[in-house]
């Protein structure tokens, strides 16, 4: 069974919101979106970053649309999975604190 690229859709915060709140405050709300209206960027960073869509109709999808593009799909990175943890563990903590003062 093979799934249309253009049926696919991802859940994002948007740029920058999951290193701001982890996605916690009202400025960056979870957003259903096709991945074929993501940038080039965002569809990299997603195979670099999301072990879980591996040997998925999604990896095979964003593969699908970079080659449409004439870009050579990049690798699962465990470096960079781990940054972006980071990153979205400070967001987090950054967030609670700020609620914490309130």
């Amino acid at each position: 069974m093979s799934t249309n690229s253009k049926e696919l859709i991802w859940g994002t915060y948007g740029k920058g919101g999951v290193e701001h709140c982890g996605g916690r405050c009202p400025a960056h709300p979870l957003e259903w979106v096709k991945l074929e209206d993501r940038e080039t960027s965002h569809l990299q960073a997603i195979l670099r970053t999301q072990r879980q869509i591996r040997f998925t109709y999604y990896e095979t999808g964003i593969h699908r649309l970079l080659a449409a593009r004439g870009v050579k799909p990049e690798t699962f990175s465990y470096a960079a999975e781990q940054e972006m943890f980071t990153k979205a563990a400070a967001g987090e903590r950054a967030w609670w604190l700020k609620q914490a003062k309130k």
